[in-house]
């Protein structure tokens, strides 16, 4: 995540980037983030690590098991 101080007077200037911290921001569902008022705080989704993920189970034809 980068920062860009920027100058509002007549003409708008902008300075130079400084990076604030690393995150994994590469979009679609992980692109949501939310600063807080005081620019303090960003609250960001981060991907599970593949150790942290649980197996998913997908079962199919499950309407036929309701028939017996």
């Amino acid at each position: 995540m980068t920062a860009v101080p920027i100058d509002t007077g007549t003409p708008l200037k902008w300075g130079a980037p400084q990076p604030l911290f690393q995150t994994i921001f590469r979009g679609g569902a992980y692109a949501s983030y939310a600063v807080s008022r005081d620019g303090q705080r960003f609250l960001t989704i981060v991907p599970p690590s593949l150790e942290e993920t649980l197996p998913v189970t997908v079962l199919m034809n499950w309407t036929s098991a309701l028939r017996k």
